[in-house]
């Protein structure tokens, strides 16, 4: 049965004019209350839900989802950087260094620890599949949750209509379900239903504050993948699931979400590793990687990231890191088994010193115009 959603285009249209709003800071869930009075908040179970350790914080602007025993994955939006705080699995970490995709609201962050390294034990692969749609997932966040509830006078009698979102920090994980919906235009695709309509899961929940980042997870054979990011909702402060004119009207509010399986490349690239040189991880070590580590050159600071130039992670941007680049130069990412990659630094050959020499030359040239 095809999902209760806005016809003739409109929500393609009230996304272009920005009705559609970024999910605030790290990550919410609204469910709809147990229809049993007094009976306690309904989510999705233990055992039918990935573990509460692949879901974490980023600092108090983002939820991340853990990839590996060191990398985490969020939206690139939420803001902060090297160094903010993930607290991940009871565990509490700073972001060494991170990776952001050229085009997607994606970036993939490695972690560092005082003492000893990052070992998370839950984590999960990503989705690989094209078959995302009118899939059931489940969705993970920590933050707000539902709040007061939003009624209309209609007939001679209050209507609930949606509901605030409630009050509070990111310190609650919850977890709901939705189902994804064919989406022309944007990655992946929800609809907020009511209860009693056909189309509704069980624990059906709509991302509210502090979600951007949280997972969308699909079972794939026994085992939990991440098929998608929370990336926006279509208002904010509040949830619908009917009109507010005509509450006899189903009017579900919408959710977006950065699909996955489409940056499958890039993801796998972030995991292993870039080019040595590649500093907008586009896959290939070119003159638009030179150009930032020009407009960096000699930066230094905790603050210092990958994209500003800096290979090796000693938070400067030098010849160090301007000799990764001559040693890559042209060079294109292969997976592992093709070609050894995640910073290898192959013999330059004569063109490349040369462009070295140049590229030298004409960032100290800069350097001193600066002066």
């Amino acid at each position: 049965m095809e999902r209760n959603r806005p016809g003739g285009g409109l929500y393609v249209l009230a996304f272009s004019v920005a009705l559609a709003v970024y999910a605030g800071s790290a990550g919410g869930v609204v469910l709809h209350p147990n229809p049993t009075p007094g009976g306690p908040e309904l989510e999705v179970p233990a055992g039918q839900r990935p573990s509460d350790d692949v879901v974490g914080r980023w600092s108090s602007s983002a939820s991340v989802v853990a990839l590996s025993p060191r990398h985490i994955i969020t939206t690139a939006h939420g803001g902060g950087g090297v160094g903010s705080s993930v607290t991940i699995g009871g565990q509490s970490y700073q972001v060494g260094w991170y990776y952001r995709h050229p085009t997607a609201d994606l970036r993939v962050a490695v972690l560092t620890d005082l003492g000893e390294e990052p070992d998370l034990q839950d984590y999960v692969d990503i989705y690989r599949g094209s078959d995302e749609d009118t899939q059931t997932f489940v969705l993970g966040g920590y933050g707000v949750g539902r709040g007061d509830p939003l009624q209309t006078f209609y007939n001679d009698q209050w209507v609930t209509y949606g509901y605030e979102w409630g009050e509070g920090g990111n310190d609650t994980l919850r977890w709901g379900s939705n189902r994804i919906d064919p989406s022309p235009g944007f990655d992946l695709f929800a609809v907020w239903d009511g209860p009693g309509i056909a189309a509704a899961v069980p624990y059906e929940a709509i991302p509210a504050d502090h979600d951007s980042g949280a997972g969308w997870f699909l079972d794939d054979g026994g085992e939990w993948k991440l098929a998608g990011l929370t990336q926006a909702v279509e208002r904010t402060g509040e949830s619908w699931y009917r009109n507010s004119g005509n509450p006899e009207l189903p009017d579900p509010d919408e959710m977006y979400a950065v699909r996955v399986s489409t940056n499958a490349y890039w993801v796998d690239m972030a995991l292993d590793g870039p080019l040595a040189g590649d500093f907008n991880t586009d896959g290939t070590v070119n003159i638009t990687d030179l150009g930032a580590l020009a407009s960096n050159w000699q930066a230094s600071g905790p603050g210092v990231n990958w994209s500003d130039g800096d290979v090796n992670h000693d938070g400067k941007v030098n010849i160090t890191d301007l000799g990764a680049v001559a040693s890559n130069w042209k060079h294109e990412y292969a997976p592992p088994a093709a070609a050894t990659m995640g910073g290898g630094q192959p013999v330059p050959e004569p063109g490349t010193l040369a462009l070295l020499a140049v590229g030298a030359a004409a960032l100290a040239l800069r350097r001193r115009r600066k002066g």
